[in-house]
């Protein structure tokens, strides 16, 4: 059957088999063709694993592809050649690494977006853009989730494969998003949370990677939580999906980073921001960020923010660790109306 050609394509493609040869009846190869019978072999369904589907998709998979058959043959033969960004043994590699990761997580047990959290924070925290590997084109593995999880280094392709394939075996409903951020070809994911869908970008969480993409000197060990868990309207203000798939549409801003721990203003007020700057502080958190609701505010709480509560801060920072001196740096965000400083005690 269809079905039963398209399940042994997928299975001799993610073992990472170079040749694949399978004889189908003439009525199948009339309808359907070893080209789009390998393209169903690699769709997403829910059903999935973290190594099918869209892993397969976009995680590295080419080929070219001969048939033969006789004149009056009810069968024909195809031969796949194959070729891979990663290899079987790679590929075992990262399943134990993948396995490992998730047990460090403790995840049984947690909520949907916790664990969405979780593997955000675990890969920001594991893995490095690889502006090394950028410009060489025989460094495929930068796209891979294998490079990114076992080399620590990865482009947003693996970021996002590694994403998807953490997310597949924590048990989330997740898919690898095509296209385009700030004018560059790009790949993120969208992930189910319960029943609705949020727009992820685990390679924009990176700070080293918003560092080189900002030019803000910023502190490697922290997160930015921007694109963790936003709305099509948010995201779409630098990143533009192709349209050649149906994606989910990801509307509800209700996890979004600021407005589930009370970061997110509609108004500005002096006081209440100082003090939760404060208490950030006490807690030991070495970055505060903030975000308003409308230009009109933000305009009013950036000067005061930065020229007044800042230095405030600082001071209290002194007093409370009992310092010499405090070093600080800010980023401002005109376009998603973000301030954030990280503090250097």
């Amino acid at each position: 059957t269809e079905d039963a050609l398209y399940q042994y394509l997928k299975e001799q493609v993610v073992a990472r088999n170079s040749q694949i040869t399978v004889s189908v009846p003439i009525e199948i190869n009339n309808k359907i063709g070893p080209v789009s019978a390998m393209t169903s072999a690699q769709e997403y369904t829910e059903s999935c694993t973290g190594q099918e589907g869209d892993a397969l998709k976009y995680g590295g998979v080419g080929y070219s592809v001969s048939t033969r058959s006789y004149t009056g043959a009810t069968r024909v033969t195809y031969t796949y050649y194959m070729n891979y960004f990663s290899t079987a043994e790679q590929e075992k590699q990262l399943t134990s690494a993948v396995t490992c990761a998730l047990a460090s997580l403790n995840l049984n047990g947690k909520t949907d977006v916790e664990k969405v959290i979780a593997i955000h924070n675990y890969i920001c925290d594991h893995v490095d853009y690889d502006y090394d590997g950028l410009s060489d084109s025989t460094n495929t593995v930068k796209y891979t989730a294998y490079g990114a999880l076992c080399n620590g280094k990865a482009v947003c392709n693996g970021y996002a494969v590694l994403f998807y394939r953490m997310c597949k075996d924590a048990g989330l409903s997740v898919r690898i998003i095509p296209g385009t951020a700030n004018g560059g070809a790009h790949a993120w994911n969208i992930v189910k949370c319960d029943d609705k869908y949020y727009q992820m970008d685990v390679t924009f969480g990176d700070p080293i990677f918003q560092e080189n993409e900002t030019g803000e000197t910023l502190p490697h060990d922290l997160v930015n939580y921007e694109y963790l868990c936003c709305t099509d309207e948010e995201i779409f203000t630098d990143h533009q999906q192709d349209d050649f798939v149906p994606y989910p549409v990801c509307d509800s801003n209700d996890l979004e980073y600021y407005r589930i721990n009370g970061l997110y203003y509609e108004t500005f007020d002096e006081n209440e921001i100082y003090e939760k700057m404060k208490a950030g502080i006490e807690q030991g958190q070495e970055m505060f960020a903030i975000r308003f609701s409308e230009n009109a505010v933000y305009e009013v709480a950036k000067e005061k923010i930065i020229d007044n509560l800042i230095p405030q801060a600082a001071q209290f920072l002194v007093a409370f660790r009992q310092l010499e001196e405090v070093k600080y740096t800010y980023a401002v965000d005109g376009r998603k109306r973000i301030i954030m400083i990280f503090w250097y005690s």
